[in-house]
């Protein structure tokens, strides 16, 4: 941690010293971070010990393995593949959604021509997954008869 607040010289007066008031001193904070950052350590082992500490990794550290959090909320920001968006509405086949696709002029209109083509495009998840009204997943499943959307009247 690297104190930019306390030594700033752009405050004086009243504004200083409500700064000086608010954020501890270096040494302070160090100590806060370091209970902090044992503290959410200790949180991680009892989240993901049981599962990452097995095997030839069961001595091995949770600070020693990748950032698990981080690592699935990508695969959800992340675009879309023709098999990814297969999978996300039931199919087991990836050939069997783009047949679909090639033959349904309004899954066309929906812009999934790109699932189509040689190599196959992908898609932009927060396109697929729009919160508005419905989303496009739920306008393809409606069009591929595969059921019907819930809307939350919560916004």
């Amino acid at each position: 941690f690297h104190d930019e607040l306390r030594n700033a010289e752009t405050l004086g007066g009243l504004a200083r010293e409500k700064v000086l008031e608010i954020f501890p001193p270096h040494d302070e904070m160090q100590r806060l971070t370091q209970h902090d950052q044992q503290r959410f350590l200790q949180a991680l082992r009892q989240v993901t010990g049981t599962y990452l500490q097995v095997g030839d990794d069961a001595d091995k550290d949770v600070s020693q393995f990748p950032e698990p959090i981080g690592k699935v909320a990508d695969l959800y920001s992340r675009d879309l593949t023709v098999e990814e968006l297969a999978a996300e509405l039931g199919f087991e086949q990836v050939e069997t959604l783009q047949a679909k696709i090639e033959a349904n002029r309004e899954l066309l209109r929906f812009g999934l021509g790109v699932m189509v083509q040689s190599p196959p495009g992908t898609l932009k998840r927060e396109k697929w997954e729009a919160r508005d009204g419905t989303s496009l997943m739920q306008d393809v499943a409606i069009e591929l008869r595969l059921g019907l959307p819930f809307v939350s009247a919560a916004r």
